[in-house]
C-alpha cells in the first residue's frame, strides 16, 4: 500500500539525505520536473529550485534539521521549481523529516499550481477589471447625476420663465382690460364737459357775455388737463410694465423747480385754496431725475387739490440733511380710511370715499414705482376727514 501510495500519488514525493542528495523521487516528478527518476538520483535537490530561491531553500532545509516538526515552505512567498529545460513554473512544497537506522532524511511533497496561478491571475485580472469598472461607473453616475441636477434646473429656470411670462401676459391682458373700461369711463365726462361748453360759448357773443365765456374756457381747460393726466398715467404705466423707464439725474434747484410746477397748477385750484412751499433746511441745488421727480410732484399736488375741499391750504416742504432729501406733500382733505390704507399703492385701486371723484387708480402706483426707480421711498399718514401727509425720502449722493 505504501508503495502504491507514493507510485500514484498526485504530488511528487522527493525524499533527500542530510547533505540534500536526492535519494528516491516517485513518477509525478518525472512529470513535474522532465527528469527521468534514474536520473535525479543523487543530484542535489537545489537543481530543481531556481538560482533565485535555492539559497532559501537551503537555508530552509537547514532549520528543518535543527527543528524536526513538518511545515510548509515558502510560507508568504512563491516558491517554483526549475525543469529539465530550465523552465520554472509555480509550485506548493512541504517538508517533513523522518530518522532511519541509515540516518536522517527530508521528505518533500511537491504540489504544480500553475494552473491555479493561471486561474489566480485572472481572477485577479477580472477584479481590477471590476473596480476599474466600477470606478468608471461611479464617475458615470457622478456625471449623470450633474447632468440631470443641470436639466432639473434648467427645466425649473425655463418653467420660471414660462410662468413668468404667462403672468406678464396675463397682467398685460388684464391692464388692456382695465385700460379700456377707465379709459369709457372717464374719458366721457371731460369729452361731455368739452362739447357742452364750447356750445355754450357759441351763443355768448355779447360783450357782457365775457365772464360766461371765461367760465366755460376754463372747465375746457380742466377737462383738457384731467384727460392728458389720464393718458400721461396709462402711458407712464405702460413703460414701466416694459421695463423701458430709466433713472437719470441731473442737476435740480428745488425753489426754482419746485415752484414753477405750483404755478402750472394753479388752474386746478378750487376756489380759495392755495399751495405754499417752504425748504426748511440744507442745499437746494439737488442731484435727481427731472422727469421722474417731476411726474412724482405733479401727481401729489393734482391730487391735493383734487382730494381737498375750498379753502384749504397744500403745505409742501423739502429738507436737506443727513445726505438725504426729504419732501412732504401735506393736505386738509377728506382723508384714507383706515381699511383702505393697505391697498393704496396698488394698481387701479381707489379709496371708497373718492369713488364719486374722477380718477384711474394709477397715480399713487405710479408715484411708488418712480419713488423706488430713485432709490427713494414713500411713506404716508392719513386719518379720514382731517389730511394727509405724504413723505419721500431720496438719497443725495
Amino acid at each position: 500500500m505504501l508503495s502504491a501510495l507514493f507510485e500514484y500519488a498526485n504530488e511528487g514525493i522527493i525524499v533527500s539525505d542530510k547533505n540534500g542528495k536526492i535519494v528516491i523521487a516517485n513518477p509525478t516528478v518525472e512529470k513535474q520536473f522532465g527528469y527521468e527518476v534514474e536520473m535525479l538520483i543523487g543530484r542535489s535537490i537545489e537543481e530543481l529550485v531556481p538560482e533565485s530561491v535555492s539559497n532559501d531553500q537551503v537555508k530552509f532545509e537547514q532549520e528543518k534539521l535543527a527543528s524536526p516538526r513538518p511545515r510548509a515552505m515558502g510560507k508568504g512567498i512563491d516558491l517554483f521549481g526549475q525543469r529539465k529545460n530550465n523552465s520554472v513554473f509555480p509550485v506548493e512544497m512541504s517538508v517533513s523529516l523522518f530518522e532511519t537506522s541509515e540516518g536522517k532524511y527530508l521528505m518533500y511533497f511537491i504540489v504544480d499550481i500553475t494552473e491555479r496561478k493561471k486561474q489566480e491571475l485572472e481572477i485577479k485580472s477580472a477584479q481590477e477589471e471590476i473596480i476599474q469598472l466600477n470606478v468608471y461607473l461611479e464617475k458615470r453616475v457622478i456625471e449623470r447625476t450633474k447632468e440631470l441636477d443641470d436639466a432639473n434646473t434648467e427645466l425649473a429656470r425655463t418653467k420660471a420663465e414660462v410662468i413668468q411670462s404667462f403672468n406678464k401676459e396675463r397682467e398685460l391682458n388684464e391692464l388692456k382690460s382695465r385700460f379700456v373700461t377707465t379709459a369709457s369711463h372717464e374719458f366721457r365726462t371731460p369729452l361731455a364737459t368739452i362739447l357742452s361748453s364750447v356750445s355754450l360759448i357759441g351763443k355768448y357773443n355779447e360783450p357782457n357775455d365775457e365772464e360766461k365765456r371765461m367760465k366755460h374756457i376754463n372747465r375746457i381747460k380742466l377737462s383738457v388737463t384731467h384727460l392728458t393726466e389720464i393718458l400721461n398715467n396709462f402711458l407712464s404705466l405702460g413703460k414701466l410694465e416694459e421695463g423701458i423707464v430709466s433713472n437719470n439725474p441731473e442737476p435740480i434747484i428745488l425753489d426754482d423747480f419746485i415752484k414753477s410746477l405750483i404755478d402750472d397748477n394753479r388752474t386746478l385750484l378750487k376756489k380759495g385754496q392755495l399751495v405754499k412751499y417752504k425748504h426748511i433746511k440744507g442745499v437746494t441745488a439737488i442731484y435727481l431725475d427731472k422727469y421722474l421727480f417731476h411726474s412724482i410732484l405733479l401727481n401729489l399736488i393734482s391730487n391735493a387739490i383734487k382730494y381737498s375741499p375750498e379753502n384749504k391750504t397744500i403745505q409742501i416742504t423739502t429738507k436737506a440733511q443727513n445726505q438725504k432729501l426729504t419732501l412732504c406733500v401735506i393736505d386738509q382733505g377728506m382723508g384714507i380710511p383706515a381699511t383702505d390704507q393697505k391697498n393704496l399703492f396698488d394698481r387701479f385701486f381707489r379709496a371708497k370715499n373718492v369713488e364719486n371723484i374722477q380718477g384711474t387708480g394709477l397715480g399713487l402706483n405710479i408715484v411708488k414705482k418712480y419713488a423706488e426707480l430713485m432709490h427713494g421711498e414713500i411713506i404716508f399718514d392719513s386719518t379720514e376727514g382731517v389730511g394727509t401727509t405724504f413723505q419721500l425720502e431720496f438719497p443725495l449722493s
